[in-house]
């Protein structure tokens, strides 16, 4: 069974969900899945700011996240206090790694912390069970931390070889007695204050938990793909319009929707980092309506999102059609696919080569479609991707990962 749910609408499952951790032979899974809508965000404004989240409706706190930072000077004798973190309480507990072994050098000084446990970066579909660690208490971003941008090792810092705003999975368990019931959370850490080298917030965004007790849930798994919100129409010309819409977190690509009212669809694939795109080939003087959906990382689509409507200009202004022309080929990876668009059609094929960091080549083909997701069999690395267009190449660093 999945719900989606909202804190508003957590009271409605919580007396199921008390129902169902007084049953000690369920046999189906049950995974309740909550969306928190507006995301909840934790941050480093003053000396603490602590949010507390019930996670079981049972009006009762299971974790609490917590953020603070000190400095009296950036350098290892100083009193320097930088703490990111979540706490489970009521026998709730969060899935961590080995302790932290981070040891590098800043200002000819040695930091290293042997002691803190951070909160385990749980990619996608990792089980979560009893073969995990869990505590009491977990680090997002600790004092050691400071520049861990600039470690000469690896780290289990969540700034650590991860860009700032990165969402991930983390696991949680709650114990009720002998039972226990296993959960994700997706989390990101934000930097908004670059004069202070720390991370400013966690963003907390959603949770699942398996109400069947004692068994795995995967990270990620009950997660819903949900509709995106469209904000409207800016710029409107004769020939083509602007919309815009509201970022999602964890979507692969977005999927713009539009007609003339009664007429077929025609849809547009756009690229996760984008929050507008440009309807081109509009009739003049006409009226149209468009919607947008969410294509998740896991293969779902959201709903169609409520239908947007604007009218293009008067024939008469084709003249002036030529201002804020966007980019005419859009070219980005997410997870181990390659998305390739282009605004037109394609009348002439086009050539992509994937090369690693060392210039070996590692892929060549074909590109003959408007609208293309390529699926990469390669290591987990950065890449060069080089699109030969027949009006000219487009270079990119991508990201894969398996």
């Amino acid at each position: 069974m999945k719900l989606t749910t909202t804190p508003k609408r957590l009271t409605a499952y919580s007396t199921m969900a008390a129902t169902v951790l007084a049953i000690t032979n369920e046999a189906d899974a049950q995974v309740i899945y909550t969306d928190i809508n507006p995301d909840k965000v934790v941050f480093t404004t003053g000396p603490l700011d602590s949010l507390h989240l019930d996670v079981d409706g049972d009006s009762v706190t299971d974790f609490i996240f917590n953020a603070f930072y000190f400095y009296s000077s950036y350098t290892a004798s100083g009193n320097n206090y930088d703490h990111l973190g979540v706490q489970g309480v009521n026998g709730a507990r969060i899935a961590y790694t080995l302790q932290s072994t981070n040891i590098y050098t800043f200002s000819n000084a040695l930091f290293t912390n042997l002691s803190a446990k951070f909160a385990q970066i749980l990619p996608a579909n990792t089980p979560i069970n009893n073969t995990l660690n869990f505590a009491n208490n977990a680090e997002f971003f600790y004092q050691q931390c400071f520049n861990a941008i600039f470690s000469s090792s690896p780290d289990y810092c969540w700034t650590q070889g991860m860009g700032f705003g990165v969402v991930k999975y983390i696991g949680f368990r709650l114990k009720n007695g002998p039972l226990k019931y296993y959960g994700w959370m997706r989390v990101s850490i934000s930097n908004t204050t670059p004069f202070v080298p720390v991370p400013t917030s966690i963003n907390i965004l959603d949770y699942a938990i398996n109400w069947t007790p004692n068994t795995s849930i995967l990270a990620g798994q009950g997660l819903i793909c949900i509709v995106t919100d469209p904000l409207g129409t800016g710029t409107t010309t004769a020939h083509w319009a602007k919309v815009y819409w509201e970022p999602k977190p964890g979507v692969a690509y977005y999927e713009v929707a539009y007609r003339q009212p009664g007429g077929f669809w025609e849809t547009k694939m756009v690229a996760p980092d984008k929050t507008n795109t440009k309807l081109n080939g509009l009739t003049c003087s006409t009226d149209y309506e468009w919607q947008i959906r969410s294509a998740c990382a896991d293969g779902s689509l959201s709903d169609y999102s409520e239908s947007q409507f604007f009218t293009t200009a008067s024939c008469r202004l084709e003249g002036d059609d030529t201002e804020e022309v966007d980019e005419a080929v859009s070219l980005y990876a997410n997870a181990n696919r390659v998305f390739i668009y282009f605004d037109d059609a394609v009348t002439e094929p086009s050539q992509l080569f994937i090369y690693n960091m060392l210039g070996q080549l590692m892929l060549e083909t074909t590109v003959q479609n408007q609208q293309n997701i390529f699926e990469l069999a390669i290591p987990t690395g950065m890449y060069t991707a080089k699109l030969v267009t027949p009006t000219g190449d487009i270079g990119k660093v991508i990201a894969i990962n398996q």
